[in-house]
């Protein structure tokens, strides 16, 4: 019978999700809130179809763990190595200033004791890891400068949370000869962990990955195991199920054959990644808050601006711009999920009373939804508030400046996305003498770009930074190879306010987004699945740039032609 209830249980969500989901998408909001409101509806609160919750949990912390596991297979040992000490630094600073703020707010301004205020200032320290590493790739900023940032981020507060864990559990006992002990034994089991599992995967899985690389089920099949089971000894040894399998990840990220892991892998974290937001909404409960709403919205608020204010001064402070810092900061503004396991403990410790677990439960919930947002429309909020943040922004070197390029571009070409598609166009503007520029949002590519002797500038369309460097009011020709309709439609819209008379040339996943590109003013949209790249090349190589105005006769012929085939495809 148990079964039977999960089979029902799993229908029920994914049924009410993809209605909601479809609902939230047509009025064009986040998906995330689509699931939550399923699950509120699910729950105690709503008609209370779900109420044993337990098994959808331990599978929502199955798709957390493969989550990880993605986000580890994109980063390597160097991309770590990269700002490693600065996410450490931002990191810890951000958890010491917030807990501090919290916990004198909460007995100044709220007049809670000292141990509900400890708690609070726990709780509200982190930020939730399954969202951030949503939010990244579902915006594909997995590795942006924030994006690798904030991933080391949420390490260092994965680490600081296990050990507040150990801590709260000691607590309890007057013996701190034994809470020393505890966290020094913890301290070296993570090194000891984090050696092994690098060891192994440097000498001993290269051959044997090789041989299950040979069959593809094979493949996903050991790949999983490989994560699952990483995962499951760092949990035995008192570490997250999160952290084994984020290292897990990173361990295999230089194998050959990772990128056909991740791309198979993905699916299957699509669907526990749902049942995880929806278990969230299904722990949402009135009870014991009744009174407490002005707490809730107040403390909402203040984690908000507290994160804006905390990360915006802590990235200023260590040399990044502005956008840097407003992109962390939006980015990791939520409580996170293992806030609930610690006030949860306090209460079964006798620490705390239930209100306080409701409170935060509240508090997290809410902040999800807004944080949902901010990141979302960071693209239209960034613009408004970057006068008042220009003016605090360090004057002097940035650290961003390694991705920067100083040089007086004009009637050259732009190229945004510098992924692989992109080598033969290269060649031909180098061998026909061309000026061009690559715009990426990887540090990595920018870097190794710059080492070949390409003029390449780290940032996207929504950073105006980057787009004063550029000179793309200048430009004679812009190609987008990103794939990103809502990338291209602002490179567009750039265009039409300051330089209508450059060539745009995109590419587009689907004959629907071409179109939508045609209608916005592209000169021509390449479809990677219906043609071949040699057809941009060939575009390329046609412009004279001295004499590029009469090529617009020709584009434009070549652009009705391609409309009409367009819309001759049955979608």
């Amino acid at each position: 019978m148990e079964g039977a209830t999960l089979i029902f249980n799993l229908a029920i969500i994914f049924l009410s999700s993809s209605v909601f989901g479809l609902f939230l998408k047509l009025l064009k909001q986040p998906l995330i809130i689509g699931y939550l409101l399923a699950g509120i509806v699910l729950g105690p609160f709503g008609f209370k179809v779900i109420e044993n919750t337990t098994q959808i949990q331990e599978l929502s912390q199955f798709g957390i763990a493969l989550l990880l596991f993605l986000v580890g297979l994109e980063f390597s040992i160097s991309k770590l190595k990269s700002f490693g000490l600065l996410s450490f630094l931002i990191g810890l600073s951000q958890i010491i200033l917030t807990g501090i703020f919290f916990f004198f707010i909460s007995i100044y301004f709220f007049g809670f004791d000292a141990n509900a205020s400890f708690y609070f200032a726990l709780a509200f320290s982190f930020s939730s890891t399954i969202v951030v590493i949503k939010f990244l790739n579902d915006k594909r900023d997995l590795n942006s400068l924030f994006g690798r940032i904030s991933i080391g981020v949420l390490l260092v507060q994965d680490i600081v949370a296990i050990l507040s864990l150990i801590f709260i559990h000691g607590f309890i006992s007057s013996n701190s000869t034994t809470l020393s002990y505890d966290l020094l034994k913890l301290a070296s089991s993570f090194l000891i962990l984090v050696a092994s599992i690098f060891i192994i995967a440097r000498v001993v899985l290269p051959p044997i990955f090789k041989q299950f690389a040979t069959n593809q089920e094979l493949l996903y099949i050991s790949s999983i195991g490989w994560a699952l089971g990483t995962a499951l000894i760092t949990h035995y040894l008192g570490f997250s199920l999160e952290i084994g399998a984020f290292l897990a990840g990173v361990g295999i990220a230089n194998l050959p054959f990772s990128i056909e892991i991740s791309s198979r892998i993905k699916t299957l974290q699509l669907f526990f990644t749902a049942i995880f937001f929806t278990t969230l909404g299904l722990s949402v409960s009135l009870q014991n808050i009744s009174n407490q709403w002005v707490i809730i919205v107040w403390f909402s608020v203040l984690i908000i601006l507290s994160r804006f204010l905390i990360l915006n001064f802590l990235t200023f402070i260590h040399g990044f711009k502005c956008r840097t810092g407003f992109m962390l900061s939006s980015l990791l503004s939520q409580v996170s999920e293992f806030s609930l396991i610690l006030v949860t403990s306090g209460f079964a410790l006798g620490h705390i009373d239930q209100e306080i677990v409701s409170i935060v439960t509240m508090v997290m919930i809410i902040t999800i939804v807004i944080s949902t947002y901010l990141f979302e429309n960071s693209d239209y909020i960034y613009p408004v508030i970057r006068p008042v943040l220009k003016f605090f922004e360090r004057k002097d070197h940035f650290q961003d400046d390694r991705f920067s390029i100083d040089k007086d571009f004009k009637n050259h070409i732009i190229i945004f996305g510098a992924n692989h598609l992109i080598d033969r166009i290269l060649n031909i503007m180098k061998n026909h003498d061309m000026d061009f520029v690559i715009v990426d949002f990887d540090p990595d590519v920018i870097s190794s770009l710059k080492k070949k002797g390409i003029d390449a500038i780290y940032g996207d369309m929504s950073d105006p930074e980057m787009i004063e460097q550029i000179n793309i009011d200048k430009a004679k020709i812009v190609i987008s190879t990103t794939h990103e309709l809502h990338d291209d439609l602002n490179i567009l819209s750039k265009l039409d306010l300051m330089n209508r008379k450059c060539l745009t040339y995109m590419t587009a996943y689907s004959p629907q987004d071409a179109l939508k590109l045609y209608e916005k003013g592209a000169d021509f949209v390449i479809l990677p699945n219906h043609l071949s790249w040699d057809a941009l090349s060939m575009l390329v190589k046609d412009v004279k740039l001295k004499d590029y105005k009469n090529f617009h006769k020709f584009s434009q012929s070549k652009k009705e032609q391609h409309i009409k085939i367009l819309k001759k495809f049955d979608y």
